[in-house]
């Protein structure tokens, strides 16, 4: 297999599927750390990847979530219906996640896997085994204390024997811990109810989005989110025009 080979590959999979730029890239990455392996381990004597350059593509600025869209959606989770015993848990569990989500900056991935002894209400705290097994103390907010407090103090009726299960967020109707999935679709389509869309990393980008516009350090903001390199912090850097447009008026003449 030639450089010539793989370009050809690229050029045919972006004009016959029409996939993006940054997911021609995504397989480029794929196929350049397989053919890595390949030299490491002595398969080829020269990297055919090696000539082949990274493909650009636009980057768009994620938006995070405004103040309006945040009280939106508390709104919308304080009128859940508490009809049943299982409504009840929804509430109770959906409010928890959302304030834990928002307040801390967690990736969802880490927020499933937190179980109930992981939190110290006491401090507003607890700690996460993040990326590359490293450890990290995470804070949450008043907001988030008070419900993850309704939360760990409810006692369901008998028939909810499950909610023994160690885990914090916990799936109601299977019994298990609630998963990755889960959480995503239960999001979206508390947002698709509101004209909003809402999915896990919106949190954590609104997060990052807010310590920096309150000025916290770039360091600490790192150490925040749990990012192993400065570069993966410096992305929610980018300040929108509304950001601009304040420290114009503030500042300017």
């Amino acid at each position: 297999i030639t450089t010539e080979k793989i370009r050809e590959y690229l050029n045919w999979k972006q004009s016959t599927s029409n996939c993006s730029n940054t997911t021609l890239d995504n397989i480029r990455r794929v196929l350049s750390t397989f053919f890595n392996f390949c030299l490491d381990e002595g398969y080829i004597q020269v990297n055919p990847m090696r000539r082949v350059k990274k493909i650009k593509s636009t980057k768009k600025v994620k938006k995070a979530f405004d103040d309006l869209e945040i009280e939106a959606l508390r709104e919308y989770l304080s009128r859940m219906p508490e009809n049943n015993e299982y409504h009840k848990l929804l509430k109770l569990r959906d409010r928890a996640l959302f304030e834990l989500l928002l307040s801390s900056g967690i990736r969802v991935n880490e927020c499933v896997n937190l179980n109930k002894e992981d939190i110290d209400l006491e401090n507003s705290m607890f700690k996460v085994l993040g990326k590359g097994n490293t450890e990290r103390i995470c804070y949450f907010s008043p907001k988030a204390k008070f419900h993850l407090s309704r939360l760990l103090s409810y006692k369901p009726k008998k028939k909810y024997t499950h909610f023994d299960n160690p885990a914090l967020f916990l799936n109601f109707r299977s019994g298990g811990r609630l998963g990755i999935n889960a959480v995503e679709r239960r999001l979206r389509a508390i947002g698709k109810d509101l004209g909003i869309e809402v999915h896990p990393h919106k949190f954590r980008r609104t997060f990052a989005t807010n310590l920096i516009r309150k000025e916290v350090p770039i360091e600490q903001v790192k150490e925040m989110m749990g990012h192993a390199n400065m570069d993966t912090t410096m992305i929610y850097t980018v300040i929108d025009q509304e950001q601009i447009k304040m420290n114009h008026n503030k500042y300017s003449g």
